[in-house]
């Protein structure tokens, strides 16, 4: 059997790209020739501060996680041809506890749940077409997690996606060909 070696160009998206951890590795990959596609709340801001800093990339996409569709976040996936690497930090933000919250402010944060399921699943599937295994990163440290139960609403985004990731995880697991390898980064494993 002969060693077939991978593409010389790696592809990852990165959800969240416009600031923080998104954007810091967003840098780093830039400069390693990585091929980026980036999602943010506001493309046009990204474009600007990553033509600035001279930060390269092939796409940007626009993704909220509040109003974003199933079509919307579809047609990000079908628009990159092959994916190695995916990191997925965008997330809605608050310091809001569940007991200072209306059920309406509760409800407004859970929409963000199947956009993350999307995004999280269409990942493991794009990644899975290549010949070649890859890995989904969920950045859930960013927020600050282990202390989950500390953090109020966000908690309920977070850890939605710290038990979605361990099911996507434990799936490919349980096949013969690892295809790809998802890992949920919480504070203190980085």
């Amino acid at each position: 059997m002969f060693y077939q070696k991978p593409p010389i160009t790696k592809i990852c998206l990165i959800t969240g790209a416009n600031r923080g951890l998104g954007k810091e590795l967003a840098k780093k990959l830039s400069s390693q020739g990585w091929e980026l596609h980036l999602t943010a709340r506001d493309p046009e801001g990204l474009k600007k501060e990553f033509e600035i800093e001279k930060i390269s990339y092939s796409k940007v996409h626009k993704l909220d996680l509040f109003t974003t569709s199933q079509e919307e976040i579809n047609t990000i996936f079908s628009e990159i041809n092959r994916l190695d690497a995916v990191i997925h930090c965008a997330s809605p933000y608050t310091t809001k506890k569940v007991s200072e919250s209306s059920i309406e402010e509760i409800n407004e944060f859970a929409r963000c749940i199947p956009a993350d399921v999307s995004i999280m699943t269409q990942s493991v599937k794009k990644i899975s077409e290549n010949k070649f295994p890859g890995v989904l990163v969920v950045t859930g440290a960013v927020i600050g997690l282990p202390n989950l139960f500390d953090r109020g609403i966000i908690g309920l985004i977070k850890s939605n996606q710290r038990q979605y990731s361990a099911i996507l995880e434990n799936e490919e697991t349980q096949k013969s060909r690892r295809e790809v390898y998802v890992r949920h980064f919480d504070l203190g494993s980085f």
